[in-house]
């Protein structure tokens, strides 16, 4: 469980490279609804706090490998430019070209792999494992958790 010291010092670490994105604050009918602008985050989601976080944690790595479907490999590879690391980001064979696209635009080295994220994601923990690299995973113990995500 993380505390409020655990969320401002990953706070601390992250704040010189991710945007302090705009909060509006609305009233839809008699509800107050909250609304964070994490589209305006230098990789277009929130998951750029997420992986400088995990980055910055523990020492930094020359190379950084990562599996994704698209935000968390963005976002990994957003980081890693940011740090002044490489990335090697695997992602489905099915990933939509403009996400590909934008993960290459940062600087990742992209690998399609696989009809399915499993498949992608298993393909980077070998890469990661023989090259000794650092393994850059998705939250909530992902895809162990989701698992009908995974199907091809």
């Amino acid at each position: 469980m993380l505390s409020a010291s655990d969320v401002r010092a990953a706070a601390e670490r992250i704040r010189p490279y991710a945007r302090r994105t705009p909060l509006f604050d609305v009233k839809i009918g008699d509800r107050r609804v909250l609304l964070k602008l994490e589209y305006l985050q230098r990789s277009g989601s929130f998951k750029l706090r997420g992986a400088l976080n995990a980055m910055l944690s523990k020492p930094l790595d020359d190379h950084i490998v990562a599996a994704s479907g698209g935000n968390h490999g963005l976002a990994v590879a957003t980081a890693a430019s940011l740090l002044g690391v490489s990335a090697t980001v695997y992602v489905p064979e099915t990933v939509p070209a403009a996400k590909a696209r934008r993960i290459e635009a940062a600087g990742a080295r992209l690998v399609r792999h696989g009809a399915a994220f499993a498949e992608a994601a298993s393909a980077a923990a070998d890469a990661a494992a023989r090259n000794q690299l650092r393994l850059s995973r998705l939250p909530h113990g992902w895809p162990a958790r989701f698992p009908e995500t995974c199907r091809a």
